[in-house]
């Protein structure tokens, strides 16, 4: 309903309060009735136009324009605050419009105060009680209401009648607006994704994560801008590669160096040129100290000669925490980095030498070091020196004139070396040799055992060498040559001309790693607990956790060949799997194998108890179980298709074609037989599972129709049939019970209320999860941690708090657009 006013309304404002004004005049002025108000002669259908005073005034009375202003207007709403609430402009405004017999078109806003007293102007605050205005109150209501609530003030209409309207548009508003900005910082996380991809094809880690963390959330519950998957993938990627940990310059990295880990595997110490030795922490990637030992040489020591500028070796002493073997020129020193200690420790007669490689025995008893004479017109003589290491005192001159590969015994009781055409084993302080191997191109030996040695030889064979029988097996063949070779316990790390790194587990003879990097690889020395391998690539050192997969996935267990079934204890602390014929039981705790059994030809049926000290599997149709702690396997039943252990650990289930047979898990003899009808199994039993209370069975099978299949709930004490259902077949053909046993789901898509007769569909999933629970994966030979990895919120803080010392520079943050 039009009025015959100019105006709408008048808003009265102080001038502190503007910013409201403006504001309020804009929402007015653009403001659409909801469209349940359409056609209504009664509404006024639109709020325009507004008259708001811009101007300061300063005159005693009103100006003649704002009394016309005020005459010519509909409604006055005043803005109220305890600074209007002093205004004498304001209140004069109020009167004026009081005195116009308009007191009821007044619509206080309320922007500011806690009390009428405190906010209202005087003529508002001193009307009679029964023509008190109500008005909208920001502070109690947000402004959106508090605006809404003035406007149904004005149009004489219901709050509820606009109010939910209003809301619904806002919110429209508001997410069209997020959409917007959403879309563009999409954009551009992608396009950072991009550029951070690019940073890990050039081992650029660091700087990578940091774009990552620009390019995802902050608080993934409070999102600063939308989640990519592309950016979760990149910093993935940069976190899981840990393996560049110090990146030095060509020109400072002795490559000769021994880069060994010290007895923690935190902490690593490599030469550089101009005898220096830095400490480096892993964790951190960054150095601790820089030593220069030339400027520590004690007087007398006249080694530092400035012939190469360089160590030529450096070793970590195993096992010790402080101290480094030092070979300059012709002497070996005992560095201590934390005293920045010097002391000559050895130095053989002979001048004409260069050190080229050091070895501990396994109790650090002995050195052998390995030298090069050299001679005008023989070329290069390989020496070898056994020197007792506490005492600094020489033992033997081995005199192996032509070793490559020299690694000590376990038991510190031989050396054997290769070089040429064979392979030598000495007994350490006698002068014999007891075992040799003839063998052409033997290229490296490392002792796996006291009485194995591997080999590496030119025909990219990787050979085991038993020397007390005499006996020579093949155990892994690579297509290309082999450079250099590494063994740990049951682990052999091998290293080929294409950069290619694999971990072989030589009693399984089975490769459960490899990797290709981008540069010459040159093998240093697995971590102490052997889970990861530290190697130099160019001129980067890195670290590799060979555990963990490319996509996160962590390796818990190998198998000699192809997983063909397995499952978990209650409780997921078990894990049991089984290929042909073997079966390991792991602790997933601990990621250790606890038993394991080479038995059966054709395993693909498994389950375990509780306790993990039964196992129950069918082979070729048989039944087995087998007693974990007494490794006593007992065969139960033939023509079986499932096999499961109750939840109590009382029961054995095997499942034939037409019947179930329960066995006591103790006598194994059989406590009750469950016969189905014939005209409920067409085929064999479908699927079976016992409730969690382990007295109840659950089975589907297939009756005459094959369109049809029938669940069935059984008693295990009497093995009578209790509830039963017939409806369309499924694809799934899986049956589960719920955690109180009080329902089943079927097929992953069926709801059975089996006491009240119910069943629910709801939508198929579609999944084709290859996986046996929430915690693993099969892959292949492999058994996998399904999330290795920490959640993303926890990767984005730990990612954050690893490079708090390091942000993005301006420059950085310029070349990539973030400001």
């Amino acid at each position: 309903m039009k009025s015959n006013k100019e105006y709408f309304a008048f808003i009265s404002y102080k001038s502190e309060d503007a910013e409201w004004a403006t504001w309020l005049q804009h929402e007015l002025e653009h403001y659409h009735l909801p469209a349940s108000f359409n056609g209504r002669t009664d509404v006024r259908q639109d709020l325009r136009p507004v008259f708001r005073d811009i101007d300061e005034l300063s005159a005693g009375n009103l100006p003649e324009q704002i009394k016309q202003a005020l005459d010519n207007s509909q409604n006055l709403i005043v803005i109220c605050s305890p600074q209007a609430a002093k205004s004498p402009w304001v209140n004069q405004e109020v009167e004026t419009f009081i005195s116009l017999g308009r007191i009821d078109r007044i619509f206080p806003f309320i922007v500011e105060g806690n009390s009428p007293k405190e906010f209202f102007p005087p003529a508002l605050l001193n009307l009679p009680k029964d023509e008190e205005r109500l008005g909208g109150d920001v502070s109690k209501n947000g402004k959106d209401a508090a605006f809404v609530k003035v406007v149904a003030g004005m149009l004489g209409v219901g709050f509820d009648s606009l109010w939910n309207r209003y809301e619904k548009e806002k919110a429209e508003i508001e997410r069209k607006q997020r959409e917007q900005r959403d879309n563009l910082l999409r954009l551009q996380s992608r396009y950072l994704a991009k550029e951070a991809k690019e940073l890990l094809s050039t081992h650029q880690y660091d700087i990578a994560s940091l774009i990552a963390l620009e390019a995802l959330p902050n608080d993934l519950d409070n999102p600063n801008r939308p989640y990519v998957p592309e950016a979760e993938d990149i910093l993935r990627m940069a976190t899981l590669d840990k393996s560049p940990i110090i990146r030095i310059s060509n020109e400072e990295f002795v490559l000769g160096a021994s880069i060994p880990y010290c007895y923690d595997d935190k902490i690593m110490v490599i030469a550089e040129k101009g005898y220096y030795v830095k400490i480096w922490d892993i964790q951190q990637k960054e150095y601790i100290k820089s030593i220069c030992l030339e400027q520590l040489a004690p007087k007398g020591l006249d080694s530092y000669q400035r012939k190469n500028g360089h160590f030529d070796y450096l070793a970590l002493i195993p096992s010790n925490e402080f101290q480094i073997i030092v070979c300059c020129e012709n002497s070996l020193y005992l560095f201590d980095y934390v005293t920045e200690k010097v002391t000559l420790l050895y130095r053989p007669s002979s001048k004409e030498i260069s050190f080229s490689d050091i070895v501990f025995s396994p109790d650090n008893r002995y050195i052998l070091c390995i030298a090069d004479s050299v001679y005008t017109s023989l070329g290069t003589r390989h020496e070898t020196f056994l020197v007792e290491f506490k005492s600094s005192q020489f033992i033997q001159n081995l005199s192996f004139a032509s070793a490559v590969s020299v690694s000590f015994s376990p038991d510190n009781k031989y050396i054997a070396y290769a070089g040429g055409q064979s392979v030598h084993v000495f007994e350490i302080l006698k002068d014999m040799q007891p075992y040799k191997l003839r063998l052409n191109n033997v290229c490296k030996c490392c002792f796996f055992d006291n009485n194995n040695i591997i080999l590496t030889c030119s025909d990219n064979s990787l050979k085991i060498w038993n020397f007390v029988d005499q006996e020579v097996q093949n155990l892994f063949q690579c297509n290309e040559r082999i450079t250099d070779v590494l063994c740990y316990n049951q682990l052999v790390a091998l290293c080929t001309v294409s950069h290619t790194i694999t971990i072989i587990d030589v009693k399984l003879r089975f490769p459960i790693a490899t990797r290709q990097w981008h540069s010459k690889v040159r093998l240093l020395s697995f971590s102490n607990d052997g889970a990861a391998l530290c190697f130099s690539d160019e001129n980067t050192i890195r670290t590799w956790d060979y555990h963990i997969r490319p996509d996160g996935r962590y390796l818990l267990y190998y198998h000699p060949e192809p997983i063909r079934c397995s499952t978990y204890n209650i409780g997921c602390t078990y894990f049991v799997s089984a290929s042909d014929n073997y079966i390991a039981v792991w602790d997933v705790r601990e990621r250790k194998i606890r038993y394991s059994f080479s038995i059966g030809s054709y395993i693909n049926q498994i389950a375990i108890n509780s306790k993990a000290n039964q196992i129950a599997f069918v082979d070729n149709r048989d039944a087995w179980v087998i007693n974990c702690e007494t490794e006593k396997a007992t065969k139960i039943f033939s023509d079986v298709i499932k096999i499961l252990i109750s939840p109590n650990d009382r029961t054995i289930l095997v499942a034939g074609n037409d019947t179930i047979t329960l066995f006591d898990a103790v006598t194994l003899k059989t406590n009750q037989i469950i016969a189905i009808p014939e005209s409920q199994s067409l085929w064999a039993v479908d699927c079976v599972a016992f409730n969690p209370q382990g007295n109840l069975v659950a089975t589907i099978t297939t009756p005459d129709d094959p369109s049809l299949m029938v669940a069935t709930i059984w008693d295990c004490n009497t093995g009578q049939s209790m509830y039963s259902i017939t409806y369309e077949a499924g694809f799934g053909e899986s049956i589960v019970f719920s955690s109180d046993g009080n329902h089943v789901i079927i097929d992953n898509d069926k709801f059975w209320n089996y006491k009240e007769d119910q069943m629910i569909h709801f939508k198929d999933s579609g999944s084709d999860i290859a996986m046996i629970s929430e915690l693993f994966v099969l892959d292949g030979c492999f058994v996998e941690e399904r999330e290795k990895m920490p959640p993303l919120q926890e990767l984005i803080d730990e990612t954050r708090e690893r490079f708090k010392n390091r942000q993005l520079t301006p420059e950085e943050r310029r070349k990539y657009y973030l400001e």
